[in-house]
């Protein structure tokens, strides 16, 4: 700045003007570490003040690198018993219940062809319509593909007579009869097979199942290709690849693939394209199940983002061909299977047999619909988790068995880094627990805390739970849209909202980043804060941003006399009302307290909700 008639406008300027540079900086130097300590003494006692935003939106945080329904629930029939009827009774059947879906997958053998992209409409006679009444619901569509086009397809010919198969169209037996391989590194056959997607892509389907048929490109020995010699990785990246990425090319964002990571130890995938791969085809049993959590493990361990499996396992039947039990799989392997379903990036249900729910029983369906509701509500969780995931070179799911070839000695690991799951994978209603090191957790169902580090013999987890524990004082963004899953209601299903397991002084803050998809917000990601200055006294802060906060903390040792909240204009005290009644939902802002009597130990909860315009500006309230 200038000096205008023997006056300084910047006070530093003036002053470095009498003394030397090395004294001047001293100064600065003496003022900054004044301003920090100040700021460290203020930081947990009082929200700011401002006639502006008060926290500036999080524009430096990345969007997602993938579509939120990535991580949903996502159901689907077999292929004997698929069709467009069907199809529609089974999702509608789930929405009748209560149970949300996502996704819907239609199995193999929908097309009059394998791999030719015409409809059957024999079984599908108005897939357009059936399509476009899912979306209404918001629920996405895939079909199932792979990149070998058989030989009693209607396009067999034209693709043989073009050379645009591998090894000049030879053909090899697979489970679906027989076929030759697209080649990927021909421009011409590409655009070819371009043009026959289309014409799904063009009625509204969302991505593709691509299946395993790659690793039968290594019966060729040689591999031939338009290119010349490639390798089975290099026919693998690009099946895989063309299909996420043309997809996303005609569909935009919202495309995916469901694709396996790791199956039986093989890498299928490239992991550029798994955001919600499944890990292949398992028996209905305890053993079907760690066989999933194995592949899931050694697809964790090889850095692929997110995944699941399918519920209650994908098999039929026995050796024998006999359906036993009756339902193809039985009631504790399916609630069992469901429960760590939900706690994986991906849930996805189906398979040969019984997947419905409700064909288990009054309980089993109950169980369902409450771990859907608390899959869904950690989407949140699961979006940020899988960015950051993705742009670190890790994966969501973090096993705590050590990395090696045979099954491992425990089948418990983190859900990104803040939820610790426990599988139950036999039929038992009780475990044997040990804790992960590093930090102490708090049980899901009764707010019980456990050291890091500890065991717990004969923990009691009757079909109805599955044993998950929150990392203490950790923040846990949700989207919640009932009160099935006891983290508030309806009320709050266009905002977020920040569960806080019970928080303990400290001298630094919390901090999360939250990232959101593109659909939501444009993609504008959020900073999330909080610092206790001590048992009663806690501060929660955030950037600007559109999507309206609420804050449930769990834990504190009394309920706050009342909560200050920073305005543009100032701030402004809510003191407690007399009981939940009192706390407005609407578009103002508020607190309330109560009491779960469900927790074993800290059972005060306090919700804080931060109106529209208070969580655009950047929302900030301390408790008094």
């Amino acid at each position: 700045r200038r000096v205008h008639g023997g006056n300084c406008s910047n006070h530093y300027f003036c002053l470095s003007m009498g003394m030397g540079s090395e004294s001047f900086r001293a100064l600065l130097l003496l003022f900054a570490v004044a301003n920090v300590a100040l700021l460290v003494a203020t930081v947990a006692a009082t929200p700011s003040k401002s006639t502006k935003a008060l926290h500036t939106p999080a524009y430096h945080l990345s969007s997602a690198p993938f579509a939120e329904w990535a991580v949903g629930h996502w159901v689907w029939l077999s292929s004997s018993a698929a069709n467009q009827s069907s199809e529609i009774a089974f999702v509608n059947q789930f929405l009748a219940n209560g149970i949300a879906v996502s996704a819907v997958d239609l199995d193999s053998q929908w097309a009059t062809g394998d791999n030719n992209f015409v409809f059957d409409t024999s079984k599908y006679p108005n897939a357009s319509a059936m399509i476009e009444t899912f979306h209404s619901q918001g629920i996405n569509v895939i079909c199932w593909v792979t990149s070998m086009i058989d030989t009693d397809s209607s396009n067999f010919a034209e693709g043989l007579a073009a050379g645009f198969y591998l090894n000049k169209g030879k053909t090899l037996k697979w489970w679906h009869g027989e076929g030759a391989f697209l080649d990927y590194t021909n421009p011409a056959a590409v655009d070819w097979w371009h043009a026959q997607m289309d014409a799904v892509l063009d009625i509204g389907v969302d991505g593709w199942k691509t299946d395993g048929t790659d690793p039968y490109v290594l019966e060729f020995g040689l591999i031939e290709a338009h290119s010349g010699l490639i390798t089975y990785r290099d026919y693998a990246d690009a099946y895989y690849g063309d299909f996420f990425n043309y997809t996303r090319q005609v569909r935009g964002f919202e495309g995916l693939i469901m694709s396996r990571p790791v199956d039986d130890l093989w890498t299928f995938s490239p992991r550029s394209v798994v955001f919600s791969g499944w890990v292949g085809d398992d028996d209905p049993t305890f053993d079907g199940m760690k066989s999933a959590l194995w592949s899931m493990f050694h697809s964790a361990y090889r850095g692929f983002v997110g995944f699941g499996s399918d519920i209650g396992g994908y098999r039929c039947c026995g050796p024998d061909g006999v359906i036993d039990p009756p339902l193809g799989r039985t009631v504790e392997v399916f609630t069992r299977w469901a429960q760590m379903g939900a706690f994986c990036s991906l849930m996805e249900n189906g398979g040969d047999n019984e997947h419905g729910p409700w064909a288990f029983g009054p309980a089993t369906l109950a169980t369902y619909r409450l771990f859907v509701a608390i899959h869904l509500e950690l989407t949140p969780y699961l979006v940020s988790a899988g960015t950051t995931a993705w742009e670190t070179g890790v994966s969501i799911m973090k096993p705590l068995a050590v990395d090696v070839p045979q099954y491992p000695e425990r089948w418990d690991y983190l859900l990104w880094n803040d939820l610790f799951v426990f599988p139950v994978v036999e039929n038992v209603t009780s475990v044997d627990i040990r804790f992960p090191d590093g930090a102490d957790w708090v049980d899901w169902w009764d707010n019980t805390l456990y050291t890091g580090g500890s065991k717990v013999t004969g923990y009691a987890a009757p079909l109805s739970i599955l044993p998950v524990f929150h990392r203490q004082g950790s923040i846990l963004p949700l989207r919640v849209v009932s009160g099935l899953a006891g983290h508030g209601d309806e009320t709050q299903r266009n905002a977020l909202t920040l569960l806080i397991v019970r928080p303990r002084p400290s001298s630094r803050p919390h901090s999360i980043d939250v990232h959101y998809s593109p659909s939501r917000a444009a993609g504008l990601g959020r900073t999330i804060h909080y610092q206790m200055s001590n048992e009663t006294r806690l501060r929660v802060w955030g950037s600007g941003h559109p999507e309206r906060v609420f804050v449930l903390v769990r834990g504190l040792a009394e309920c706050p006399a009342a909560v200050t909240f920073a305005l543009r204009d100032g701030v402004l005290s809510v003191s407690r009302g007399a009981s939940s009644s009192d706390f407005v939902h609407d578009a103002s802002f508020g607190f309330h307290c109560r009491t779960r009597s469900e927790f074993n130990e800290a059972p005060l909860e306090m919700t804080v909700a931060f109106s529209a315009e208070q969580s655009l500006d950047g929302f900030d309230a301390v408790t008094e």
